[in-house]
């Protein structure tokens, strides 16, 4: 350890340090800590941010409604007519 601080004096001096001594992947584990801490308070539905996790539902109902309707679409056999020669297969 005093090997480290005495070959690296210059930088940990240094106000902003360089990526490897700055303390910047400790401090980002820390706030990703504190994120998943309160993460029922801060995504949950009286929470500021509840429209991120209530986007993936949103986005989730156009993506099923495209599959419900590719599944219909071969199980009563238009795959192979008009489906096929209008979407250029």
């Amino acid at each position: 350890m005093i090997s480290v601080v005495d070959s690296q004096r210059e930088i940990l001096l240094s106000p902003t340090g360089t990526n490897v001594w700055s303390g910047q992947i400790p401090q980002s584990l820390n706030s990703a800590a504190v994120t998943w801490s309160l993460a029922k308070e801060l995504y949950g539905f009286n929470g500021p941010y509840w429209i991120i996790p209530m986007s993936l539902v949103i986005g989730m109902v156009p993506t099923t409604i495209q599959w419900l309707i590719n599944k219909a679409s071969i199980s009563f056999g238009y795959c192979t007519g008009w489906l096929v020669t209008t979407l250029n297969y």
